[in-house]
């Protein structure tokens, strides 16, 4: 067992589906950049739209469906500085590849 920021999981069939709408569409195997970037995007379009500029307050108040490879969990790491994500995926060895043992949110 182990963590993970950002997990592939391919025994799961939303993860297999973006998959493969991903290789259709760029011929070319998804990596864990392709998967950050699909989640980064979606999770800040989704802020943005619900509380524009205010965005920074309400971190862990955007409701974004579609995630698949992450999740977010921000804490204030102090009062001049900014937000960290604590997110984590929590990943075990299941017939020799590496499995989510948690769901993302």
């Amino acid at each position: 067992s182990g963590t993970k920021s950002v997990m592939l999981d391919y025994y799961n069939m939303d993860h297999l589906k973006w998959i493969a709408q991903y290789r259709k569409n760029f011929r070319a195997e998804p990596d864990e950049y392709s998967a950050i970037m699909h989640d980064v995007i979606l999770f800040y379009g989704t802020g943005l739209k619900m509380f524009g500029t205010d965005l920074n307050n309400h971190l862990n108040d955007v409701e974004c469906r579609g995630l698949i490879f992450m999740g977010f969990d921000f804490f204030k790491t102090g009062s001049k500085t900014g937000y960290e994500n604590a997110y984590v995926n929590v990943v075990q060895k299941m017939n020799g590849r590496w499995g989510l043992k948690n769901k993302s949110k």
